[in-house]
């Protein structure tokens, strides 16, 4: 899909400046099949690695004709280039605004934006520290708590309150891992990174959200906006 997408952009775009496009390929060659309409073949190759658009003058020839990309200026030519990423960042923001209105596992914050409908709320364990009352519990990284000593919360400071008010008491702790909950027993204790009673385990709470179909589109390019500025600074 972001093979075609992308071929896709270059395909249009340079059609829509009157330059020919020889060939529209799905997959790399050898080809399997083809079909002529106009001057342009479409076909599926053998390869199913990618895709390609073979527009006339791509490799500088037929500077001369004025259907080819040879001839065109170098900012109609930038824009025919760049259409194929601007075609998958605009896929990227049609893909998240489907999830966001179906629903998407995020983090939760403490402030929802308005309109957010939060189902499957879990309180996740994102790190257990090294030689902690959890670690040598067993507890481990993405373990889903069910409930301490059969108390089930609805916040992470209910938690922390109800470890914190437990010191060098033996608890169970019954998580969810896989599929299979499991009980284990654990003691808090006064670690160096608390100065409080604590089982060493850094907790998140986390659900999926949705929103009503126009929010669902905003957050959807909003979310499109912070990924694209993610990979621009990653690279830099």
């Amino acid at each position: 899909l972001l093979v075609f997408v992308h071929e896709l952009g270059h395909f249009l775009t340079a059609r829509r400046m009157g330059i020919e496009v020889e060939e529209f390929g799905f997959g790399f060659p050898p080809r399997a099949v083809g079909w002529k309409r106009g001057k342009t073949i479409y076909s599926l190759n053998w390869i199913p690695l990618g895709g390609f658009v073979k527009i006339k003058g791509e490799s500088g020839d037929h500077a001369d004709d004025k259907n080819s990309f040879a001839n065109r200026s170098a900012l109609q030519r930038s824009v025919i280039l760049l259409a194929g990423v601007v075609m998958n960042v605009a896929l990227a923001a049609v893909l998240l605004s489907i999830g966001f209105g179906i629903g998407l596992p995020r983090i939760l914050d403490d402030e929802l934006p308005r309109g957010a409908q939060v189902s499957n709320f879990e309180i996740q364990f994102m790190r257990v520290l090294d030689d902690s009352p959890a670690d040598a519990a067993g507890l481990k990284f993405g373990d889903t708590l069910v409930d301490i000593n059969g108390e089930k919360f609805e916040k992470i400071e209910q938690v922390q309150l109800f470890i914190r008010s437990h010191p060098n008491e033996k608890l169970a702790v019954r998580v969810r891992r896989d599929g299979e909950e499991k009980t284990v027993s654990a003691t808090p204790k006064v670690l160096p990174e608390t100065n409080a009673p604590a089982l060493g385990v850094s907790l998140a709470a986390v659900g999926v959200i949705s929103y009503p179909p126009f929010q669902a589109v905003w957050h959807g390019i909003r979310e499109t906006g912070f990924f694209l500025r993610e990979i621009v600074v990653s690279i830099a």
